[in-house]
């Protein structure tokens, strides 16, 4: 059952994670790096809460991040950031996890849902982060006309941050 603690918490650490990505990764990522593009970060800490919450609330997990989704999608793009176009690189970070997750386990994956009483499996919850990050920057692609280097960019900071968080959790 999700109750508004599940959704305070979730939201929170996403908004939390991405405000470690705008104010800590960025500033970093762009002293190393200053030739590149700062429209996506190497360590996108988000993709990791989006994949986890997933896992844990499996479709619920939409109505989990989506406080937090939206009030950093606002911080990062402000008003315009909600026009239609815009609007769906949102709907598709807060609905491609569990959509995909749901897919992958009907396939046969094992370990996509702790729910499932299953064990988690780190390496499909890996694979599985890896395929939203190439469907999410497929999304940002097309509706943002990026360039594929720019794609790649999304892609290498989505499954960056969904390894970051697997590893926090095994250790932990």
């Amino acid at each position: 059952m999700l109750g508004w603690n599940d959704i305070i918490v979730v939201s929170s650490v996403y908004l939390g994670a991405l405000l470690t990505v705008i104010l800590v990764l960025q500033p970093l990522q762009s002293l190393f790096f200053p030739n590149l593009d700062s429209g996506y970060s190497l360590l996108f800490l988000p993709s990791g809460v989006r994949i986890l919450a997933a896992w844990a609330y499996g479709f619920k997990s939409v109505v989990a991040i989506a406080p937090g989704a939206c009030i950093g999608h606002w911080l990062l793009q402000g008003q315009s950031g909600f026009t239609t176009d815009i609007v769906w690189t949102f709907v598709s970070g807060v609905v491609l996890a569990p959509a995909i997750m749901f897919m992958l386990s009907k396939a046969g994956v094992t370990g996509l849902r702790l729910a499932s009483g299953e064990l988690p499996c780190w390496k499909c919850l890996m694979i599985a982060g890896t395929v939203i990050a190439i469907a999410n920057a497929s999304i940002h692609l097309l509706v943002n006309n990026l360039s594929a280097f720019d794609a790649g960019g999304y892609i290498i900071g989505d499954v960056a941050g969904v390894f970051f968080f697997l590893i926090i959790l095994i250790i932990g």
